[in-house]
């Protein structure tokens, strides 16, 4: 859709020598608008009427990928609610494949569950800008090693894997 009308020589000069992804223009481009046998005032008056409608376009660009955003949105909330049908529902161990899909239940890697903050040695705090938090990696292989850390459990859980 055109908002404006611009001569036809002009627009094709924009319309292809105007690189469509960057907008960038080269050294030809603008040798060919000013070789043009215009008027500068007419010229101007027309790649200006360009310019708003490229705005314009941008414009409707974004309000439409607002939209498909939204849209995404909805159908990653509806596939996350299936997951968690297909969590309560498929029993652990239990394997399903067809040509299209494998459900199957997965060991998730060990993670740290900070159980009491306060008991832990301060070498297996993070030390950010006026605060600390538990160094979960460091607590994390110290625990994969057997050698206790006070205030901290290795928990093994499970995922489910959707393919």
């Amino acid at each position: 859709m055109k908002l404006y009308q611009i001569s036809d020589r002009i627009e094709e000069i924009l319309a292809t020598q105007v690189d469509r992804e960057t907008g960038e223009m080269n050294e030809d481009t603008l040798n060919a608008l000013i070789e043009l046998d215009e008027v500068l005032e007419s010229k101007a008056l027309a790649v200006a009427a360009y310019m708003k409608g490229e705005l314009c376009e941008a414009e409707a660009v974004k309000a439409e990928s607002a939209k498909l955003a939204k849209r995404a949105k909805g159908h990653e909330a509806r596939a996350e609610w299936l997951r968690r049908y297909l969590e309560i529902h498929v029993p652990d161990g239990t394997t399903f494949k067809d040509a299209r899909s494998i459900v199957k239940w997965v060991g998730k890697p060990p993670s740290v569950q900070v159980v009491d903050e306060s008991l832990i040695p301060k070498r297996y705090l993070a030390v950010i800008p006026r605060s600390t938090k538990p160094d979960k990696k460091a607590i994390a292989a110290r625990l994969k090693n057997g050698k206790p850390v006070n205030g901290c459990l290795l928990i093994k859980g499970k995922r489910l894997e959707v393919k």
